[in-house]
């Protein structure tokens, strides 16, 4: 829903305001051959995998908007469907997104080590054809933005298995992100060209953890994690991303799980899991002289705590139930509406930091022995909690309580 500018921020004001809607279509499909093959090609037993993806997708994406309060129906608002101007259909986009994946790689087996070297080959072909941007067709080849890009990404990963049940691993590898089409292209008024705003993202990622369930009943993972990005995507406040210049993500992520049930040699199994992740590093490493990011700076939702914990008991004849809560920690808003940069205003909904918040949330299944069905129900944010989730684009609550229930079934 469109600001009011003027008008005092309630919910019986906002009858007064306009609307906006972002309808779109997206069709897509693809097919992922693979091959996996264990050899001696090199005098070393090993295994191979070899692989390739391809993916194809279209997207249709348009835009109204418009200051009448009958905007904040949707049927209203698409029947300005090709009207020009300020009100009504102000965009409209065409996406057609093609991407090829090549992969390799082989495990070497020396013993107690295991190494693998591997290689991703992405090939990307994005078209953009923007008919209308700001209210107004575009009638000329400038609006169409064709973006081709091919990334060879290699990385490695070694892993030592000399303790039972027990693996210390390692790894690096290149990452690599395109620009999203839809939202990383620049389209002004009428005639003017299409441009692309931001670079991919392209980081090394490194990781050394351990995995065990060497105690009975007892099992764990931790990981060091290490990110470094050479241009990362960042939100301009305004539905608008671009580059933020380098930034480094370091953390440690912590899981397990205790089973009594196996402890004790018993059918009726108490269990504890949880999870814990602490990302002790988000930030900008770079001052950037031509917008609001300054070296040092927290990266925007990125909260330094996210933990979750639960209870629970499972029966062979196939009964599970579960209770636990999710914790995440406060987050920043985006940079350009932090206190002392160029679009802060604390009466926007856009400056101020997300509260950390806790919700509780529980699940319950039963499968009959022999049976491929699973009857389930489910449910989120039990005790109704209200909490902010996001600053984009204004205040936004989160999820309010769920209650769902199910049957998945195995063919």
């Amino acid at each position: 829903m469109d600001r009011c500018p003027g008008v005092v921020a309630t919910e019986a004001n906002s009858a007064q305001c306009g609307g906006r809607w972002r309808p779109r279509e997206f069709e897509y499909w693809g097919i992922e051959p693979r091959l996996d093959i264990s050899h001696n090609l090199f005098g070393v037993e090993s295994d191979a995998v070899l692989g390739l993806r391809y993916h194809r997708e279209t997207q249709d994406r348009n835009q109204f908007r418009g200051a009448d309060p009958r905007f904040q129906s949707l049927s209203y608002a698409e029947s300005f469907y090709g009207v020009n101007g300020g009100t009504g259909h102000r965009e409209q986009v065409d996406i057609d997104v093609e991407a090829k994946s090549y992969y390799a790689q082989n495990t070497f087996y020396l013993g107690n080590w295991s190494l693998t070297p591997g290689i991703r080959v992405e090939d990307i072909r994005i078209s953009t054809n923007v008919k209308r941007a700001e209210g107004q067709p575009q009638n000329n080849p400038e609006s169409d933005l064709t973006n081709n890009q091919t990334k060879v990404l290699p990385g490695f990963g070694v892993a030592w298995s000399g303790i039972e049940n027990t693996t210390v691993f390692a790894g690096v590898h290149r990452g690599f992100a395109p620009p999203r089409p839809d939202r990383d292209i620049s389209a002004g008024g009428a005639n003017t060209a299409v441009v692309a705003k931001t670079k991919p993202e392209e980081s090394t990622n490194w990781e050394l953890g351990i995995r065990s369930n060497y105690l009975k009943g007892i099992s764990y993972e931790t990981t060091l994690f290490h990110t470094q990005f050479d241009e990362i995507v960042i939100s301009d406040g305004f539905g608008s991303f671009r580059n933020g210049g380098e930034s480094q993500h370091s953390g440690i992520e912590v899981g397990g799980r205790i089973d009594f049930g196996t402890i004790y040699n018993t059918s009726h199994n108490f269990y504890i899991s949880g999870a814990y992740t602490n990302l002790f590093t988000a930030k900008f490493k770079k001052t950037s002289l031509d917008d609001d990011i300054r070296s040092g700076d927290r990266l925007a939702y990125a909260p330094k705590h996210i933990a979750s914990l639960s209870f629970g008991y499972e029966h062979p004849i196939g009964f599970n139930a579960r209770i636990g809560v999710d914790y995440v920690s406060e987050q920043y808003e985006d940079v350009p509406f932090r206190e002392g940069r160029s679009e802060y205003d604390p009466l926007s909904g856009q400056s101020g930091k997300i509260p950390s918040y806790t919700l509780v949330n529980a699940s319950l299944s039963y499968r009959p022995i022999g049976s491929k069905a699973t009857f389930f129900v489910s449910g989120h944010n039990l005790g109704d909690k209200e909490y902010l989730a996001t600053r984009v684009d204004g205040m936004h609550a989160g999820r309010q309580r769920q209650v769902f229930g199910g049957v998945r079934y195995d063919f």
